[in-house]
Formats: structure tokens, sequence, C-alpha cells
């Protein structure tokens, strides 16, 4: 192609059609500048598109990790829902001077536990890296951003707190008043034995661990059926965001 305009601009010259020459030469640059725009175009749609394929990937991945663990926070719910119940059956034992029961000993050692709000962050942390601004609703990035960067914090201190509560007042307690408060891998079922069953009922500082623990789980359920909320409003903002590209 080269060769083949070269041989035109020469065959013009030769033929002393100066004019000719230049207009033709000012036409094949023009020519070449609209070939180079046209290839430039080209490059940066396939790079748009490539752009495109990738945030509509981080778009995905957020949105099926939320689904994962607002599964996983209602499982939460649950366990805590669970222990609360647990600690209410102790504490109506207690109140109507109940004979002791076997049976109570996985109530003993369900009323102390506590389930926490875990959200997982990889998948945040590769679009946060990438650049939030992809996402084109400002309400969704700021709503996304809130749940990873703050909820998340406060979720963690809450189960800190309870971490600490849990080692540094209420395991000394137990360790005083029950046979062991170790589960072991063979005696899944065991629970927690009391030592002195009618000392147990009017222990007032165990009663206070009982009611604490309620209270713990309840404001931390609430708490997390917030976010919950929050997950389920972002989870269909983010399935906008992937209809709307």
């Amino acid at each position: 192609m080269i060769k083949f305009f070269r041989r035109i601009r020469q065959n013009l010259l030769s033929a002393g059609k100066t004019g000719k020459y230049f207009k033709y030469a000012i036409g094949e640059i023009i020519l070449v500048v609209i070939g180079i725009l046209i290839a430039l175009q080209i490059n940066n749609w396939n790079e748009q598109r490539i752009s495109n394929l990738y945030e509509n990937k981080l778009l995905k991945e957020l949105r099926s990790t939320i689904i994962a663990d607002y599964n996983l926070l209602q499982m939460a719910i649950d366990g805590n829902n669970r222990t609360s119940r647990s600690c209410e059956i102790i504490l109506n034992h207690f109140d109507q001077n109940l004979p002791y029961h076997d049976s109570l000993d996985l109530h003993f050692e369900n009323a102390n536990l506590w389930w926490t709000m875990v959200i997982r962050k990889n998948a945040y942390e590769t679009a946060k890296a990438y650049g939030l601004d992809f996402i084109k609703n400002d309400s969704t990035r700021i709503l996304l951003s809130g749940l990873y960067e703050q909820v998340q914090t406060f979720g963690q201190t809450m189960d800190e707190r309870q971490s600490l509560f849990h080692y540094n007042t209420v395991t000394p307690v137990l360790i005083e008043l029950f046979e062991s408060i170790d589960k072991t891998w063979y005696l899944p079922e065991r629970g927690n034995v009391p030592n002195d069953y009618e000392a147990l009922k009017n222990n007032k500082t165990y009663r206070a661990i009982l009611k604490t623990n309620m209270g713990n789980r309840q404001y931390y359920n609430r708490w997390i059926a917030m976010t919950l909320s929050q997950m389920k409003s972002l989870e269909k903002r983010l399935q906008l965001e992937i209809e709307n590209r």
C-alpha cells in the first residue's frame, strides 16, 4: 500500500503536476491521521470493554459475598436466640424452684455461647483497590463503604467486649460452679454439670451473668438485624448496577 501511494506521488512529480502533488500529499496525511484516530478509538473501545467485564465481575463478587454473609448472619441471630432461650429456661427453673434435671446441662453450656457478626471483606477490598468510582450510583457506593468500614468495625468491637467479659468475668465464676466448662470432643452432648445445683440457684453472680448474657445477645441481634436490612438493600442495588451495564 505504501509503495502504491509513493508511485502515485512520483508520477505526479514527473508529470510536473506540483499542485496536485501537494493536494494529494495533504490528503494522504489526513488519511493517515484518520487511520490513527480510528485505531486509537478501537483500542479505547477494547480497553473499555475489558474494564466493563472486570467491573461487572467485581459487582457480581460483591453481591454473591453479601448473599452468603446474609445467610451466615441469620444463623448468628438464630444462635444468639438459642442462647437467650437457654438463659430463660435456667432462670425459670431457679425462680420456680424446680428440681435439677440433667437436661439442664446443655442449657448451662449454651447459656454462655455467643455468635458473632462476621462479614468477609475480600471482595470489598479488591473493589476498593480498583476504585469504587466504577459504581455509578452514589447511594450504593456510600452504603457499601458504610457496611464494610463502619458496621463491621462496630461488630468487631462488640465481639472483643464480649470476649473480655466472658473470659475475664464469666469463666472464673463458671469454674467454681461447674464440674467442667470445657466442651470435649468425646463428650459432645454432656454440657456443663453443676457442682451443687441448690447453691447454683441462689448464686446472685451467676444469675447476673445469665441476665447480662441475655441482654447482650438481644442487643447484638438488634444490631445484626439492622445490618441484614442494609445488606438486603445493598444486594438489590448491586443487582441493578449489574443489569444496567
